[in-house]
Parts: structure tokens; sequence; C-alpha cells
């Protein structure tokens, strides 16, 4: 199955390259951004997007995706959870 944060990039790309390309990059993926709060980041920069644009689809597709990334949409799957878990959480817990 393809990574979350790659179906993200995906998904926005009809909204934003750049918030894609940072997606891609995983800045918004719970297990490899350096931020504590990768997906209330994103709900930022899609909130502003919504405020900001005057493209009305750029608009409801940033609002849908908003909604679906605070609903545990965008969550990552249980399979990341356990290789990030494999790769470097179990050493947190020594």
């Amino acid at each position: 199955m393809e990574k979350t944060k790659l179906r993200l990039a995906i998904r926005l790309q009809e909204i934003s390259h750049e918030l894609a390309e940072r997606a891609e990059e995983g800045e918004f993926s719970d297990y490899e951004s350096d931020y504590a709060t990768p997906k209330v980041r994103l709900v930022g920069c899609l909130r502003a997007i919504s405020k900001t644009t005057t493209n009305l689809k750029r608009k409801q597709l940033a609002d849908i995706l908003e909604s679906e990334v605070i609903g545990g949409d965008w969550d990552e799957t249980r399979e990341e959870a356990e290789e990030w878990f494999q790769r470097e959480g179990k050493y947190l817990l020594k």
C-alpha cells in the first residue's frame, strides 16, 4: 500500500504544489515530521489557502481536505506506525 504521505501529496496537487512537495518530504507525517503536531500545521496551511484564494474550486478542495484531516482520514496506517516503531519508537522505551 502506498504511504499516507504520498497519497496526501497527490491529493494536495490540486490545491498547492508547494504543500504537495512538503507532504511528499514528510512534513505532515506523524512519523517523519520535525513538528510535534504536523496535521495541525497542515490544517493551518489549508485554512490559510481557503481564506486567501480567489479560486472557488481551490477553496472548496482545501475546505474538504481540511475536514478530512481533522476527522482523522489522513492519519497514518497501522502498518506505518509499526514501521516507525521498529525503526525508532522501540528505542524510546529504554
